[in-house]
């Protein structure tokens, strides 16, 4: 997603030596001088706004869109009727899937069950896919097109072959795959679908489909994990465990930039201090959060005493929390890499 959002002296300068804004600039003149052509409705500030939205270009639009929520998206698409196509089809897709806009706009969930989690029933887990009809299978591929276009994500469940096959024609070129499966208790952690999960990753990659995030089941194995990380090259990831990682891979995968770990039991101090090592000989990481499923009163004072700040430091990195982590929502410690650091 962009960082920045252009400022309305861009969008003025988009506007300049343009008809429409020689227009614009008259019917201002008119207002402020408190003159107005006998064929013109005298010029409000509200109605200025108004022209002046709905006469912005749509290559300045088309920067403006991926910084905004879905309500202040509709709320916009409602306001310029060039771009009420977006909201249209937003709103098809909401009624027909019983959606809610956090799960259509700028993060589109393909449809799933979705489960209660363990002890916590305010934290949902992806379920088994829905089998969506062809009129649905039309205005999901839509709105996968136009999230793609203007820098969203769409989560696809790793299942079957022939749920994939029958979502293949309307696929965006990019995706995050995860694995679930019903009932699952816990998220992202042991693969439970239909098909081998190579076997759909496969099917996605030979049309072309590249992966932006990728899940690592848990206890994947090395070699296999060695094969996913290389092979199908995510930028990031997402591992149940530290402990299960085979480290030395990472040295491997330059194309990685962000791993996010979902904290388990068996982690502990010399886990960590085994990644902090492998840090050392790297330099494409760039971000590593750590996320534990069950908060339990002690486990942050735990965590933080895995780590070795000031190690950390030295290696280029800082440490920090995280209110909301990006799996269950939880209080996150993050490695964010600050510089290049000494690579040994």
């Amino acid at each position: 997603m962009p960082q920045s959002m252009p400022s309305l002296s861009v969008m003025d300068v988009a506007l300049r030596d343009t008809e429409r804004h020689e227009t614009f600039k008259a019917l201002v003149n008119h207002s402020q001088t408190g003159s107005c052509p006998e064929s013109t409705t005298p010029v409000t500030e509200e109605s200025m706004a108004v022209y002046y939205i709905q006469n912005i270009p749509l290559e300045i639009l088309d920067q403006i869109i991926p910084f905004l929520d879905a309500k202040t998206l509709v709320s916009v698409c409602h306001a310029i009727p060039a771009l009420k196509h977006i909201s249209y089809i937003m709103h098809k897709v909401g009624t027909s899937l019983s959606l809610s806009l956090n799960r259509i706009w700028p993060t589109f969930w393909l449809p799933v069950e979705w489960h209660s989690y363990s002890d916590q029933p305010d934290l949902l887990l992806p379920g088994a896919p829905i089998t969506l009809s062809p009129e649905q299978l039309e205005n999901v591929g839509e709105l996968m097109r136009l999230i793609s276009i203007y820098g969203g994500v769409v989560k696809f469940q790793a299942h079957s072959l022939e749920y994939t096959e029958a979502l293949l024609p309307h696929l965006p070129r990019s995706l995050e795959v995860y694995i679930g499966g019903e009932a699952a208790s816990n998220m992202y952690c042991g693969y439970m679908g239909i098909d081998p999960y190579f076997k759909v990753l496969e099917l996605l990659a030979e049309q072309g489909i590249r992966f932006r995030q990728l899940d690592t089941p848990w206890r994947f194995g090395a070699e296999s994990t060695r094969t996913l990380w290389k092979e199908f090259k995510a930028p990031f990831l997402r591992c149940f465990g530290v402990e299960w990682v085979p480290t030395e891979v990472l040295q491997e995968c330059v194309h990685l930039r962000q791993i996010e770990f979902d904290i388990d039991d068996n982690d502990d101090k010399e886990s960590f201090d085994k990644l902090m090592q492998v840090l050392s000989k790297i330099s494409h990481l760039e971000r590593l959060s750590f996320e534990i499923g069950e908060p339990k009163e002690t486990w942050l004072d735990k965590l933080q005493g895995f780590q070795d700040e000031e190690q950390l430091e030295k290696l280029g990195w800082k440490s920090s929390e995280l209110e909301h982590g990006p799996i269950y929502g939880h209080t996150t410690i993050v490695w964010t890499r600050t510089q290049k650091g000494k690579l040994f």
